[in-house]
């Protein structure tokens, strides 16, 4: 899931849990205790997602680098091997 990927979902279930909220008869303490909590939830996903990502991303260039000098280690292998028949 890209960054833009889970803005849109946060946004649709935003706009999900303040439908259900106008849609009430009777909005009590409780229910905005309850939007409160979502509302800290929602922002610690975001941190959490934000952190997984960056992680997720240099993993993935460590990976390619990891690749990219293996390939070189290969070839320059290869070239010893070829030069020595």
């Amino acid at each position: 899931m890209t960054p833009e990927e889970f803005e849109n979902y946060l946004f649709r279930t935003r706009a999900e849990l303040n439908s259900s909220f106008k849609e009430a008869n009777e909005i009590t303490d409780f229910d905005v205790y309850i939007k409160l909590v979502l509302d800290h939830q929602e922002r610690i996903a975001k941190v959490l997602f934000d952190e997984l990502y960056s992680i997720n991303v240099a993993i993935s260039k460590f990976r390619g680098d990891l690749m990219n000098d293996n390939r070189k280690r290969f070839t320059m292998i290869m070239d010893k091997l070829s030069e020595k028949q």
